[in-house]
């Protein structure tokens, strides 16, 4: 890749990177008490993440990024499953010997807006299990790897999954593994099948439980 071509690049992913968190602040409207800034955060949380959706897909195009998942594609999430679950154990532990912390900061933030009122938690979990996913997976999968990820298997799923760590709100180096780790899986299953649709059905199921966990 030539010097300049990977400098635009790289200036178009930090703008598609900022363009991720944008839609983040519709929840600044669901934690008033109001039924006006309530219709008014729920207004700006669809539109904006439509309009990153559609940003993302065109950023894509021609590309099907999205397929049928077939049968080698379910088992990868199934056990792409079971990993993050020993990851989480495995970190989660490490986090409660090394820093005494029981829950990310991350995890932290979003109990945070479950808590304000019903308009807000209901908002983070749409966010977590539904629009989280599908904007993580073609930006920091999809893009990522169409932009940086064409001449090499090993290295581009490191930097994602670096990247996708960061991303997440971390307190500490234990918690940025945590997810960075969680980003190499879904990196190295989108290498492998070249299909978002079997890392989105991986990380919708990874947040789906938590989320609705601590929801009720």
């Amino acid at each position: 890749m030539r010097i300049k071509t990977l400098a635009l690049h790289i200036f178009y992913f930090i703008c598609l990177v900022v363009a991720l968190f944008i839609p983040q602040f519709s929840l600044y409207f669901a934690r008033k008490n109001s039924t006006n800034s309530h219709l008014i955060g729920w207004f700006m949380f669809f539109i904006l993440y439509g309009l990153v959706i559609a940003l993302y897909l065109w950023v894509l195009r021609p590309q099907k990024v999205f397929k049928r998942i077939d049968a080698n594609g379910f088992v990868a999430i199934i056990v792409g499953y079971f990993v993050f679950l020993l990851i989480k154990a495995t970190f989660i532990s490490l986090d409660q010997i090394i820093y005494h912390q029981t829950t990310t900061a991350n995890d932290a933030k979003i109990q945070a807006y479950l808590n304000y009122n019903n308009t807000s938690a209901l908002m983070i979990v749409v966010m977590a299990v539904v629009f989280a996913p599908i904007c993580e997976e073609l930006l920091f999968r999809g893009i990522f790897m169409k932009f940086f990820g064409q001449n090499s298997f090993y290295l581009p799923i490191f930097i994602s999954g670096l990247l996708f760590g960061l991303a997440h709100s971390n307190s500490n180096i234990i918690s940025a593994l945590l997810y960075s780790s969680i980003g190499w899986v879904l990196g190295f299953i989108y290498k492998k099948y070249n299909n978002l649709s079997v890392t989105w059905g991986l990380h919708f199921l990874n947040n789906a439980p938590a989320i609705l966990l601590l929801f009720f």
